[in-house]
């Protein structure tokens, strides 16, 4: 899966990547790696693991090669979707944000997700996002990720 982030002549570009939703139910805490590949004035990689645990998130800086390697990921928000809807247990939303190097930069991502049967993976498209999020809540089964970048097409 693969995802694109460009900047412009004065700042980084920064954009959600993904939405990451888990529950404390077994096989319900999705992870993996994303790679991001950075061009413009010199080249770059980073390699970063991420994992949604049950109550929390987190993303960990595996390798990092090049020139250019002050673009990132973030984990910037963890917050309590709703407590015990998810038969008996909370639902947790993640939310994972990357950053462009700095100004004429462009990075493409390559996202590597380890899941299991019960993991939904959603595309993003200008109707799909909100009924994603609004439901996520609501009898899902296991854990949601919503990649935000990436269409149908790309994969």
């Amino acid at each position: 899966m693969a995802g694109y982030l460009g900047s412009s002549s004065t700042t980084a570009g920064t954009m959600t990547l993904m939405t990451v939703y888990h529950t404390g139910h077994w096989g319900s805490q999705p992870w993996g790696f994303i790679e991001i590949f950075e061009d413009g004035y010199t080249g770059g990689y980073k390699k970063y693991f991420w994992q949604a645990d049950y109550s929390s998130a987190h993303v960990t800086l595996m390798d990092s090669h090049g020139h250019s390697t002050s673009m990132s990921l973030t984990m910037s928000s963890n917050t309590l979707e709703c407590a015990g809807c998810h038969g008996g247990q909370n639902v947790w939303k993640s939310v994972y944000t990357v950053t462009t190097g700095g100004a004429y930069r462009s990075n493409r991502y390559k996202i590597h997700i380890a899941m299991n049967n019960w993991t939904i993976i959603g595309y993003d498209s200008s109707a799909f996002s909100p009924t994603f999020d609004n439901t996520s809540n609501t009898g899902i089964s296991g854990s949601r990720i919503h990649l935000h970048t990436v269409s149908q097409s790309s994969i």
